[in-house]
This record gives C-alpha cells, sequence and structure tokens, in this order.
C-alpha cells in the first residue's frame, strides 16, 4: 500500500486482525491470507515415474510418459455439488450426460448443449492440452473410463463425482503418448465455487506454490499485417445479384501475380453460415472468383457487405475490401 508518510503507520490491521508488515522506500508492504478449509482445484505437482517433479507448461517433447500427483477434497465439495443441482435436474441430466456421448455428438442439434457446465452438479476432471494428444487416466487404481475428448478445447475430462473420495487421498495417474513441446497445460477440478470469507489469518501459514504461465507457449509468428505492405484488392464487385434460390459470382483483381499469392477470401455474415470462403484464379478472366450462394439464412441476412482479404507469399495480409452484395429477393 502507498501512503503519504511510512513513519506515522506503526500498525496494520485487517478486518480486526493485526498483520505483519515491512515498509519499503514508499510503500507498506504484508501478505495477507484468508483462513478457512483448503479447496483443491489446480493439479500442479505432478511427479514422473523417475520421482521427479514434472516441469510445465514449457517442457520437451514425450513420446511417452506417465505422472502421478495425490490429492484431498474437501468435505464440503459434496454440499457444493448438491447445492447446484438444477431444479430440473430429473429431466435433463441423463439428456446432457447422453449429448456428451460421441453417439450423441454426431447430432448436430445437441452439439451446442453438451457442455459440462450444464451439468454443475458434477464434480469433473478437465486435462486440457494446447493441441490434441493421446492421454489415459487412473483414479486410485481404477481406469477413468469414459474419458471424453472435447475437440474444440484440445482437453480430455471425466466424472469423477462418484469415483472420488471425499476429505480422503485420491491418486490420479495419467498416462500420455505423442505429446508435443509445451502441450501440458495443467488438469483441474471443475466444481462449484466456496462460499466467499473475510476472515483473515495473523500470520499466513504455508501456501501452494501455482503454475505460472510467463510466456506463450508457441513461438510467435511473423508479422501478417504492415501498413502499406502485402497484397492490395484493386477491384472486387458483384456480377449480379443474389437471389433466394442462385448465386452470384465474386470477382477480386490483386496487385499481385497470382503466383505471388497464398490466398483470397472473403468473409459474410447470414450466407451458408458466417465463415471465411476461398477464392480461386480464373486465368480466362484474369482475376480471382467465387460463388457467393444465398445460404440457410438468407432470410436473416445481417450485413449488405462481404469483405474480401489476400495473403501473399510472405504472409503478409491485405486490407479488408467491402463489396455490396445485391439481392434479388423476387429472383428465380
Amino acid at each position: 500500500m502507498r501512503v503519504a508518510d511510512l513513519k506515522a503507520v506503526q500498525s496494520v490491521t485487517v478486518n480486526g486482525i493485526p498483520q505483519k508488515f515491512t515498509r519499503t522506500e514508499r510503500e507498506i508492504c504484508l501478505e495477507l491470507q484468508f483462513a478457512g478449509a483448503k479447496y483443491v482445484r489446480e493439479l500442479d505437482a505432478w511427479t514422473q515415474a523417475d520421482g521427479k517433479r514434472f516441469a510445465f507448461p514449457y517442457h520437451a517433447a514425450q513420446p511417452e510418459l506417465k505422472l502421478t500427483t495425490t490429492f484431498k477434497l474437501n468435505a464440503d465439495v459434496r454440499r457444493l455439488l448438491q447445492s447446484a443441482r438444477p431444479k430440473n435436474f430429473a429431466e435433463m441430466d441423463a439428456k446432457i450426460a447422453g449429448w456428451q456421448t460421441p453417439e450423441g455428438k454426431r447430432n448436430p442439434s445437441y452439439s451446442y448443449h453438451n457442455f459440462i457446465c450444464a451439468r454443475p452438479s458434477r464434480l469433473w476432471l478437465i486435462i486440457p492440452f494446447l493441441t490434441p494428444t493421446g492421454v489415459e487416466a487412473t483414479l486410485n487404481g481404477e481406469k477413468v473410463d469414459p474419458l471424453r475428448w472435447d475437440d474444440p478445447s484440445s482437453s480430455a475430462f471425466a466424472d469423477l463425482t462418484d469415483r472420488v473420495k471425499y476429505n480422503e487421498e485420491n491418486d490420479i495417474t495419467l498416462s500420455i503418448k505423442g505429446m508435443a513441446p509445451n502441450r501440458f497445460m495443467g488438469p483441474f477440478l471443475l466444481y462449484p465455487e466456496e462460499a466467499a470469507t473475510d476472515r483473515v489469518l495473523r500470520t499466513p501459514g504455508q501456501t501452494d506454490n501455482p503454475v505460472r504461465y510467463t510466456r506463450a507457449l508457441v513461438p510467435a509468428p511473423r508479422p501478417r499485417y504492415g501498413k502499406g505492405e502485402g497484397p492490395k484488392v484493386i477491384e472486387a464487385k458483384m456480377m449480379g445479384n443474389v437471389t433466394l434460390r442462385e448465386g452470384a459470382e465474386l470477382r477480386v483483381k490483386l496487385d499481385l501475380p497470382p503466383e505471388k499469392i497464398r490466398r483470397v477470401m472473403f468473409f459474410e455474415s447470414g450466407f451458408p453460415w458466417m465463415g471465411q470462403h476461398g477464392l480461386g484464379y480464373s486465368p480466362a478472366c484474369q482475376c480471382w472468383t467465387a460463388l457467393v450462394t444465398p445460404g440457410n439464412r438468407a432470410f436473416i441476412q445481417e450485413n449488405e457487405y462481404i469483405y474480401v482479404w489476400a495473403e501473399g507469399t510472405d504472409g503478409l495480409r491485405s486490407e479488408y475490401y467491402p463489396v455490396k452484395v445485391g439481392w434479388d429477393f423476387v429472383g428465380h
């Protein structure tokens, strides 16, 4: 804390509890620790087969790796899980559990409703990686099955609610194969938050040494944009109107020959889906072309413009170039 007169500070009290403090040139410093039982979430202390601690997230490639950790789960976690049970638990819990299976994920209607947060009354083990990595897990000597995989987050996850021992020691072992450098991001337990407290200790006790990320896990990419650099879109236009049944051609001319262009793209909102689409080079037209189709979102078109950009073989990108799309709602 920065104060006007350091010498005037004779004591520091936080929520009625006196605290030890030190002085620097301009500040009062103290280490504050809240009271209460410990709730384990981050699982950061992993031991290798040789007994050495596995340091992450910055690590070498691991063709095969076995890691073990031990944790004690607060007995109050049972109550936290029970209190988080939704009112429609009996109706929805089994359905959502089915949506989380590989079979359930094949149905696109359910693909947006299988998040683990949709079942807050369950205790989840999350094993995140930077990229897809093979992993198996055992809890207290028994294989964790099913251990499911979530592609968007590159994470394995499992429901441990009925497997874990509460207020007792638990052992988890991970068997990992084909892990590239800097891919292990630290497993954690996911369950509802405990109640907040304003009680503080008079003297801080032993604290954890959490893993800290101090730099990126992957090398910095080359710059993708430089003002006044990269290819330039000279002209971009639609060759006709888009109807509710038929698409229309988009033509784009650049200032560089096709051999110096890596790709030309356009993005939109409301055609087949909000996304980006590639153009191909047409020697006959001496330009880049693509068919802009109406798609199943044509009735809720959100923007009358699409936006074109190009990327050179050196990785530098152009400015976005807006192209107005004409709509013909009565065309066939």
